[in-house]
């Protein structure tokens, strides 16, 4: 079959096909072989290795093709996502049958798994989640084949495993974003090893459920090979992280999560606020800073003066402590300062707001209708202030911006909409929920009786 489509050069047909959904382009593809060749580096780019005990048969086979060069992910596969390599049987201590099965499993899997990572060579992303199920010789497998190719983009994800592989095998040469979590018993080495040996790094997410001292080693590797991250994702802040992130300019993306894990973290608000922050101001469009309880890496008062500095910033989270000193008195003037801020972001597109928990609630399995009171006392205050705050006449704001509130009980999105009342073109925010602005009556209504200043 041939028509205009086809007579075009494959890299056009390409980026044509590249705004169909996989079902779309999996039809053109089917009208031609010319359509067919052109499109399969898009529909066999990204692989997935599923083995489940429900369809086992289907699933090894796709892996022996696979190893045979019989599908063309085996030429065109450049993301892999290893899901589950080990499927599992129950029970196979009482049952013979089963033990069997699992037995010949095992031994097919062992082959066929081998032949069908080694046949690829063009893989560049790899997402592999590992299993408690998995042989020893799975992740040896596995890292056997990472070592060969040329990856850009690793994330592993532990599962139930409580140890590390071992990363130090994989070259490190291309590697350009990495995530791994840290265990409290992980041995670190490994993973040093593989950061020493990757030059290019620009992206590193650590989910580390740890004691911040035990990354100590990890910043200061960071530190002596030049390796200056250009995105940070990780929720436990030390001494060292902030030398490390002092040390250069140029970071674009962080990302810190529940950083008040431990008293380090809490302790090492004041020198990020005064130091780290600053010294990224130029450069930083993304900021995700969300502590889970009261203390000072929430916004207010107390260190809102960095934040007027990051003119390039486009996306920004935060959160509102509603359990400082001062009550509900204080979080109104820490969340009026917010809104004051906002016209000296001009690039901001994304505004998330979020909620500190009191420390009361740490470690604590709290519901019923105590919890629901106190979080619905924490939305009408705030929300009484984004409803009553006014932006002056002539007051230049953010294009497009859209502020997320996930305490409000209605809409989670309020926009800019000229005031309502006033002499003088004034805005406000209105609550919306999708693209349709709510009504007063649909907002919540508060009570008479809400206290001012507890």
């Amino acid at each position: 079959m041939s028509g205009p489509l086809s007579s075009l050069s494959v890299e056009l047909v390409q980026e044509i096909a590249a705004y169909l959904d996989t079902h779309d382009q999996a039809a053109v593809r089917a009208t031609c072989s010319a359509l067919s060749a052109a499109l399969d580096p898009l529909l066999f780019s990204a692989l997935t290795l599923n083995i489940r005990n429900e369809s086992l048969e289907r699933d090894l086979s796709r892996l022996r093709a696979l190893g045979d060069g019989r599908t063309p992910y085996s030429h065109y596969a450049r993301d892999l996502y290893i899901k589950q390599l080990t499927p599992y049987f129950w029970n196979p201590e009482k049952d013979p049958k089963i033990a069997e099965e699992e037995t010949r499993c095992l031994i097919e899997l062992e082959v066929a798994l081998k032949l069908a990572l080694g046949r690829l060579g063009g893989v560049q992303t790899v997402r592999w989640v590992g299993s408690s199920l998995d042989r020893d010789w799975v992740p040896e497998i596995v890292l056997d084949a990472l070592a060969t190719w040329e990856i850009r983009e690793f994330t592993y994800e532990p599962g139930q495993r409580k140890t590390l592989p071992a990363f130090d095998r994989l070259s490190g040469a291309s590697l350009e974003r990495l995530s791994v979590p840290v265990r409290p018993t992980a041995d670190l080495t490994p993973l040093l090893a593989l950061l020493q040996r990757s030059p290019n790094l620009t992206s590193l997410s650590l989910s580390a459920s740890t004691d911040p001292s035990r990354l100590h080693d990890i910043w200061s590797c960071l530190l002596e090979y030049s390796i200056h991250l250009v995105e940070l994702s990780i929720n436990s802040v030390s001494s060292q992280l902030c030398e490390y992130l002092t040390s250069y300019t140029g970071l674009r993306r962080l990302v810190l999560r529940d950083v008040d894990t431990s008293r380090a973290s809490r302790d090492m608000a004041d020198t990020f606020f005064e130091r780290v922050l600053p010294q990224h101001s130029a450069s930083l469009i993304e900021l995700r800073l969300v502590p889970g309880y009261t203390g000072n890496w929430s916004f207010g008062t107390h260190n809102h003066i960095p934040f007027s500095s990051l003119t390039h910033l486009q996306t920004l989270e935060l959160a509102l402590d509603t359990a400082r000193k001062g009550g509900a008195a204080q979080t109104r003037k820490d969340l009026t300062v917010l809104l004051e801020i906002l016209p000296r972001l001009p690039a901001l597109r994304e505004l998330t707001l979020r909620t500190t928990q009191d420390e009361w609630f740490r470690d604590e399995i709290v519901c019923g209708h105590g919890m629901v009171g106190y979080w619905r006392e924490i939305g009408d205050r705030m929300q009484d202030v984004l409803e009553g705050y006014r932006y002056p006449a002539g007051t230049v704001l953010p294009t497009g911006l859209e502020v997320k509130a996930p305490f409000l009980r209605n809409g989670r999105c309020l926009r800019l909409v000229e005031a309502e009342d006033g002499d003088v073109l004034e805005y406000a925010y209105a609550q919306f929920e999708g693209g349709r602005r709510l009504s007063k009556e649909e907002c919540a209504v508060h009570d008479d009786d809400s206290d001012d200043d507890d």
